[in-house]
């Protein structure tokens, strides 16, 4: 979950710039891939640790949980979720007005607050 946090964010930074889904997708990856294969290497890592336990449980959790996370960091951070995104193109940032107008508007970077307090003070 949190290295889609990472990623999308990246992506959808570089899509508003430039409009260009494939363009994101490879400037997003490119910015974020060492980030994320390093904490997923980390995660991976603690994980197999488990199998140092004398209880059987705790060692195939420690082993399923490190083969999910290395799945994971391969398969779908690099695989499926861009060609998801390449395939969706705009439709991927798509929100149905229904929905936009019942969901508070948050913005990640805060430029929205910003622009808003700018155009307060100019409005005085």
């Amino acid at each position: 979950m949190d290295y889609n946090v990472f990623l999308m964010s990246a992506v959808r930074e570089k899509w508003l710039e430039k409009k260009d889904p494939q363009a994101a997708i490879i400037e997003g990856l490119a910015s974020t891939g060492k980030i994320v294969s390093a904490a997923a290497l980390i995660m991976t890592a603690v994980f197999l640790a488990f199998v140092l336990n004398g209880n059987p449980i705790v060692k195939q959790f420690g082993v399923g949980t490190a083969v999910a996370i290395i799945i994971y960091a391969t398969l779908v951070r690099c695989v499926l979720l861009p060609a998801l995104v390449s395939l969706c193109g705009k439709g991927t940032w798509y929100m149905p007005h229904w929905l936009d107008r019942i969901l508070p508007n948050i913005s990640i970077e805060g430029d929205q607050y910003f622009e808003q307090l700018a155009a307060k003070g100019a409005a005085k």
